[in-house]
Formats: C-alpha cells, sequence, structure tokens
C-alpha cells in the first residue's frame, strides 16, 4: 500500500471513530499509523531516525547532516566528513541510524 492509499484510509478510519467511537476503529487508527511511520522511515533517513528513537530531535544542524548523508548514499557526492563538538549527534545520526538505515 503506497501512501497516499494509507493516508486516505487513515481519514476515513478517524471519520469513522468520531462518528462511532468503535474501538475497532480506533485499533485501525492505530494500525494505520504504524503503517504510515514505517513507510516513511524507509524514504528518509531523518523518519527512520524517529521511527526507531521516538522523541529523537532534529534541529538544524542535525537535517544538514542527514541531508548531506542520503546525498553520499545516492552517490551525489563521493566523501563526508563531519565536525562538530561532543554531544551534538553525529555519532548516533552518522553510525548507528545512517548505517542502518541503508
Amino acid at each position: 500500500m503506497r501512501e497516499p492509499q494509507i493516508k486516505e484510509k487513515l481519514k476515513t478510519a478517524i471519520e469513522l471513530y468520531k462518528k462511532t467511537k468503535d474501538k475497532r476503529a480506533g485499533e485501525v487508527i492505530e494500525h494505520l499509523t504504524k503503517i504510515l511511520s514505517t513507510s516513511k522511515a524507509r524514504n528518509s533517513l531523518l523518519d527512520y531516525a524517529k521511527h526507531v528513537y521516538p522523541g529523537y530531535k532534529d534541529p538544524a544542524h542535525i537535517k544538514l547532516i542527514a541531508k548531506n548523508l542520503e546525498a553520499l548514499e545516492k552517490n551525489e557526492i563521493n566523501r563526508l566528513a563531519v565536525f562538530m563538538p561532543p554531544r551534538h549527534g553525529k555519532s548516533m545520526l552518522c553510525s548507528e541510524f545512517f548505517q542502518h538505515g541503508i
């Protein structure tokens, strides 16, 4: 199922839940939300990081690193060196999420 189809089914399930408050519709909403999250995680490094590590923050410097890592993966750039002070998230993004996400 593609992302637009999932979103349409999710919208329908939410409308049904609002009308009926049916527990099964709520379960369908949860299931479709998980599918949508997984679908997004397959397409973006940051979405993957957020899927694997709920609450993962993505400030501007992390977005920039992720953008360049994705360019590296697509062979748009040949090399990438990341230099930042400790505790800024570079190791988690580059060494953990990037290696598992590709």
